[in-house]
């Protein structure tokens, strides 16, 4: 599993390096839940292996994802009126009040 957890570590460093950030928010194609799969599928030798994996580890490399998320970058988030949820990991050379600043700052939606 640690390989696993370095390796998604990895990924999310260079990302946020890339882009400045990272979007884990609803109705998104969530990059952490998109790593852990894809890491996870890597190990299984087939698709009953695959289902078994992600059962047993997913939450708790989840955490563990999050868990150094926390530590190494900032975060943003926000509940919309209808109840999605939204959030950013930035790095902490920089520093957002809001998802608006945020957005703007990086031209998101533009």
């Amino acid at each position: 599993m640690k390989k696993i957890l370095d390796s998604i570590k990895n990924s999310l460093v260079e990302e946020i390096k890339k882009e400045g950030y990272i979007c884990d928010s609803d109705n998104t194609d969530r990059i952490v839940d998109s790593l852990i799969k894809e890491n996870i599928s890597k190990i299984s030798k087939n698709e009953e292996e695959l289902e078994d994996n992600l059962f047993e580890y997913f939450d708790e490399i989840l955490n563990e994802t999050y868990k150094f998320l926390n530590e190494k970058y900032n975060k943003v988030s926000q509940y919309d009126q209808q109840g999605e949820f939204t959030r950013y990991f930035y790095d902490k050379k920089y520093s957002f009040n809001s998802i608006k600043e945020l957005e703007k700052y990086f031209k998101i939606g533009e």
